[in-house]
């Protein structure tokens, strides 16, 4: 990183590093996120959402609605200045950022409505996969299965099998991997014991 941003930076990362070996309290990272969320510099901001991100993990049940309110308070702004749609003449920063950002938000901030708008999108993606752009598409359908359900999960194993381009199969495949509803997750290891099988099966003829 440049100089002006070293300090936030290493700071990030050490106490990223600190809270992954359960040597940092979580609410001690937090405090540090706070400091250096709104930092105008893309990969602090990046560092900070991403150690909010991975805290997530540690937070109990109990206080998981304390968690989401301070993401929001963090990046719940930033989200809504984003918006999943790009606009005309925003810079690269803008656009590299809002993956991540509003993800983060649609998943771990647990944002209601940009998860439902990420649905959207990824209905009409379904549909025709030129509504979204190669640097969105991971962010749109990871935070539409989030929260999706049985039926979302099937939509994504139907494009999975239509589909002949591997970065639009790889990214079918990293969404489904997101996904949390117990029936949904019990599909996916189903259809990937069931995957396993022909392969080995087709493997044996040869």
């Amino acid at each position: 990183p440049p100089r002006s941003t070293l300090f936030p930076y290493t700071t990030l990362f050490r106490s990223q590093s600190l809270a992954s070996a359960g040597l940092l309290p979580v609410a001690d990272s937090l405090t540090l996120v706070a400091a250096f969320h709104d930092d105008p510099t893309r990969n602090v901001l990046e560092l900070a959402l991403d150690t909010a991100v991975g805290l997530r993990r540690s937070v109990p049940a109990n206080l998981m609605a304390n968690y989401q309110r301070f993401m929001v308070k963090s990046f719940g702004d930033r989200a809504r200045r984003l918006g999943w749609t790009p606009q005309p003449g925003e810079s690269e920063d803008t656009r590299l950022e809002r993956p991540a950002v509003l993800r983060a938000m649609a998943t771990a901030g647990g944002d209601a409505e940009l998860a439902a708008e990420a649905r959207a999108l990824t209905e009409k993606w379904f549909g025709d996969h030129a509504t979204l752009s190669s640097d969105l598409r991971n962010a749109v359908l990871a935070s539409a299965a989030y929260s999706g359900d049985k039926a979302l999960f099937d939509r994504f194993l139907t494009a999975f099998g239509e589909s002949k381009d591997r970065q639009v199969r790889a990214s079918i495949i990293q969404a489904m991997y997101w996904m949390r509803e117990p029936a949904t997750i019990e599909a996916a290891m189903m259809a990937r014991s069931e995957e396993r099988r022909v392969g080995k099966e087709c493997r044996s003829r040869w």
